[in-house]
C-alpha cells in the first residue's frame, strides 16, 4: 500500500515548503508539531480507510499513479505561472559562507519572468510524470509448482 506513503510524504513536503513561519519563540514548536502530526494523522486515516474498504493492490497502484500525476500537473502549471509572470524577485547581494551562499542584500522586483525557476519546476514536473508513468509494484512471483 504505497499510495498512503506517497500522499503522506506529499503533504509533509507541501507543509514544509508552504507552511507558515511564526516570529514568536513557540513558532518552531508549532511548526514541528504540525509537520509531524498532520502527515501521520493523514497516514493513519488512510490506513483506516484502506482497511475499512479493503482496497486491493491494483486500485492502490492506480491511486499512487494518480497522486504522482497530480503532483506533476501542479508543477507544470507552476511553470506556466512562472513563465507568464510580469516580474520576479532577486536579491542584490550574496555572500559566501562555509556551507554555501546566503542572501544578505535587499529583495528587489525586476521585470520579466524567472527562467531558472521555470526550468527547475519543469524538470521536477517531468521527473514526477515519468515516475508516475513507470511506477510498478513489485509483484510476488508465485511458484510454478505450488
Amino acid at each position: 500500500m504505497q499510495s498512503r506513503n506517497v500522499i503522506s510524504v506529499t503533504l509533509f513536503i507541501v507543509l514544509l515548503i508552504y507552511g507558515p513561519i511564526y516570529g514568536w519563540t513557540g513558532g518552531m514548536v508549532v511548526r514541528i508539531a504540525y509537520l509531524i502530526v498532520l502527515p501521520y494523522g493523514l497516514w493513519f486515516l488512510l490506513d483506516w480507510i484502506w482497511g475499512y474498504f479493503y482496497i486491493e493492490d491494483y486500485i492502490d497502484n492506480i491511486i499512487e499513479r494518480i497522486t504522482y500525476s497530480l503532483i506533476g500537473l501542479f508543477l507544470i502549471i507552476r511553470v506556466f505561472i512562472e513563465i507568464t509572470a510580469k516580474n520576479h524577485l532577486v536579491n542584490t547581494m550574496w555572500i559566501q559562507t562555509r556551507d554555501g551562499s546566503e542572501a544578505v542584500g535587499d529583495d528587489i522586483l525586476v521585470p520579466g519572468p524567472d527562467y531558472h525557476a521555470s526550468f527547475a519546476f519543469f524538470a521536477l514536473g517531468l521527473i514526477v510524470v515519468v515516475v508516475a508513468a513507470f511506477v510498478r509494484k513489485k509483484e510476488k512471483k508465485q511458484d510454478r509448482f505450488s
